[in-house]
């Protein structure tokens, strides 16, 4: 009997770990990291934010959860000094809130929640970043301020490779989650870039024109009173 008893643990024992070898998910592993490099609008001021976001799993737990450092190093235009923070985050390993992946039993759904925006499918397309051409799978969707957003994931790893939205960008700069299909060209790199901010521009660029000129319609016209005293002494 104790024999029996023992030789069921070890099956039992030897099916949990397939499900869980089945199921492990590509980033949450210990040392795990994705850093962005980072664009946004023409908010504060007019020269724009840019710099890096970097994320470490830092731990892995048995109770379905991780440890995530997040690190940015930003800059907000000239006028003020490079900002450089550390965060540190609990996240679920299955529906990471933080750490910027879905897992890849989701990428075949035809709507994903990411980033608190529930996504629909868009395409399957290959796009290059700098940190190298990926296989993704694109969602889109809105947010609860009705501002729209786009996301690619890596097809093998469920690794966001790309983000763009609310007059920001962010594009995989390096990982050890996801490995590039090639290393692209620095113009590729920046077009999706160029895309989001010169959409953005010219916005901003037709809405100001259209302010300005509804304002000049509103002023009074401009009198020249030497004028005005030339005729009325002509007149005389």
């Amino acid at each position: 009997m104790a024999t029996l008893a023992l030789v069921t643990i070890l099956l039992i024992s030897t099916t949990c770990l397939g499900v869980a070898a089945d199921t492990t998910v590509p980033f949450a592993v210990q040392g795990a990291y994705a850093t962005f490099v980072a664009e946004g609008g023409f908010i504060p001021f007019f020269s724009g934010v840019n710099g890096t976001i970097s994320y470490v799993v830092t731990s892995v737990y048995t109770n379905g959860t991780m440890h995530v450092t997040v690190s940015t190093n930003m800059s907000q235009g000239e006028e003020v000094p490079e900002t450089f923070q550390v965060f540190n985050y609990t996240d679920s390993i299955s529906h990471p809130k933080v750490f910027p992946a879905i897992p890849t039993s989701q990428l075949a759904s035809a709507q994903v929640l990411f980033e608190n925006v529930t996504c629909s499918y868009v395409k399957s397309a290959n796009i290059s970043v700098p940190a190298g051409s990926f296989s993704t799978v694109e969602y889109s969707g809105k947010d609860a301020n009705g501002s729209q957003y786009y996301f690619w994931f890596d097809r093998s790893t469920g690794l966001a490779i790309q983000m763009a939205g609310g007059a920001g960008a962010y594009q995989l700069q390096a990982s050890n989650v996801a490995t590039p299909m090639s290393i692209p060209s620095g113009l590729s790199t920046s077009f999706p870039f160029i895309t989001v901010f010169g959409t953005v521009w010219v916005i901003a660029a037709i809405v100001f024109v259209g302010l300005w000129k509804y304002y000049n319609r509103k002023k009074p016209s401009f009198v020249d009173l030497n004028d005005t005293k030339r005729k009325i002494t002509r007149k005389k």
